[in-house]
């Protein structure tokens, strides 16, 4: 069983599956009623890993049903949480916003405050994706107060995200700014690996409210990073030549566009590449 459960981890669903039918056949025998909930429940992880979602939510669903059957708080929370994953890949948003609220009552029951973050996290998710906004951005701030509560500023980054692009998307930049400048902070003390995207998103903000130099001084920081690191950034250097264009003359605006448009071609992210190509037609 636990050997499935390295294999599930690593992605090896064939053998995890093989392995934990197995396991489900000797805990059958033995008719130890939690390990069969658990194991129904890794069984779970695995279909949904081979993205067959109708075999996932039926092992949930066993999963569920055993750990009512056994009273185990912790084997009911877990089979209703995945339940939500499931019908979010199937966009059933309404449904997942069901199994999340469900979840949240018993992580409250148990005080599992950290479990109580990611549920009240998730319900945020579905609420912003049935357009509930007020709701969901309630929801994301008592999300990031539990992890401030909980002391890992790292886990504070994910609330802290969601905030910033709900205050983007309605075009409060000052708000969005205030947000990624907190999440900067966290990065750099963590050394984390996305703090060069969210310089340049940062400066991106500062680019729009017209602080160039501002933004100029985060996007020399991504640069900086990305060098120490043997890596190149064309985000940020995107972005620096945006500042550049800003700045120039007529004259040399013509040729800082020729050089933006080189630097999209070397994107691979095509979201980003999609963004950027939007963003040089409206300079254009």
């Amino acid at each position: 069983g636990n050997i499935g459960v390295i294999h599930r981890n690593r992605r090896e669903n064939e053998t995890a599956m093989k392995l934990l039918r197995r396991k489900l056949e000797i805990v059958r025998e033995l008719d130890d009623q939690r390990e069969i909930a658990n194991t129904y429940g890794n069984m779970g992880v695995v279909y949904k890993n081979m993205k067959d979602y109708t075999k996932a939510m039926s092992c949930y669903q066993e999963q569920l049903h055993l750990g009512e059957k056994i009273q185990s708080k912790n084997e009911i929370s877990v089979a209703i949480g995945n339940m939500g994953v499931i019908y979010t890949y199937r966009q059933e948003y309404k449904e997942a916003l069901k199994c999340y609220r469900k979840q949240l009552v018993l992580k409250e029951k148990t005080g599992n405050k950290r479990g109580i973050s990611i549920a009240v996290g998730n319900i945020g998710a579905m609420l912003q994706r049935l357009g509930k906004k007020d709701e969901a951005r309630e929801a994301f701030t008592r999300q990031l107060e539990l992890r401030q509560e909980l002391g890992n500023s790292k886990e504070m980054i994910a609330p802290l995200i969601n905030l910033a692009q709900m205050e983007l998307a309605d075009r409060h930049l000052d708000k969005a700014l205030t947000y990624y400048l907190e999440i900067l902070q966290i990065e750099r003390r963590a050394e984390d690996p996305k703090l060069c995207y969210h310089l340049c998103v940062a400066a991106e903000i500062l680019i729009q409210e017209s602080s160039i130099d501002k933004a100029t001084e985060l996007l020399n920081e991504a640069l900086k990073i990305a060098q120490k690191l043997g890596e190149t950034h064309v985000y940020a250097e995107y972005l620096l030549q945006k500042t550049y264009y800003l700045n120039s003359n007529k004259e040399g605006k013509a040729e800082i566009l020729l050089n933006m448009q080189a630097l999209i071609g070397g994107i691979t992210d095509n979201r980003l590449k999609h963004q950027l190509t939007e963003d040089i037609n409206k300079l254009r």
